[in-house]
């Protein structure tokens, strides 16, 4: 095989000079070679172009910021809800705390200034992207359905007494 057949069958990798840290993959139009169709099965087109992006160190960083900041939140906190003011089921949890007396803080996360790489940080935590994200004593109890199946099962309150919220 010569040097021209080979380049045209393999993927083409092109970064760019500015630092927003994008790569650039086309992939080929054959669909005879194995990274065709590993490509194509992957649901890639051949042909096209397709873009990666991956953090800066910046955004690396402010997620790390980020993450030492949710875990300090947690350590300071016997109950803590991330939450965001919009969302009908963070106002479900946050309204079954009250209704049971519980002390908790609510972190509002679409109100602070990292609240996106707070959610970030949280998600890389726990494996848990979506609000509400409870604590309670330092232990992620979940999300909304988790509180409630945790409350109907009778282990919610237990818990709130043990980290002193009741």
């Amino acid at each position: 095989m010569d040097r021209g057949t080979f380049a045209s069958k393999t993927p083409r990798y092109r970064r760019p000079h500015d630092t927003s840290q994008l790569l650039v993959v086309v992939l080929p139009h054959s669909s005879s070679d194995k990274y065709g169709r590993a490509s194509a099965q992957r649901g890639f087109q051949r042909g096209k172009k397709i873009v990666f992006t991956w953090p800066s160190l910046k955004e690396q960083n402010s997620v790390k910021m980020a993450l030492a900041k949710a875990k300090e939140l947690v350590a300071d906190n016997s109950v803590i809800v991330f939450s965001k003011t919009y969302c009908p089921y963070c106002t479900k949890v946050k309204k079954l705390l009250t209704d049971l007396g519980a002390k908790f803080k609510a972190v509002e996360l679409d109100k602070e200034s990292d609240g996106s790489e707070i959610q970030t940080a949280l998600a890389q935590w726990t494996g848990q992207r979506t609000v509400p994200s409870v604590f309670i004593k330092e232990k992620h109890i979940g999300g909304c359905d988790d509180t409630i199946a945790q409350n109907k099962a009778g282990k919610l309150v237990p818990l709130l007494e043990g980290a002193g919220a009741l």
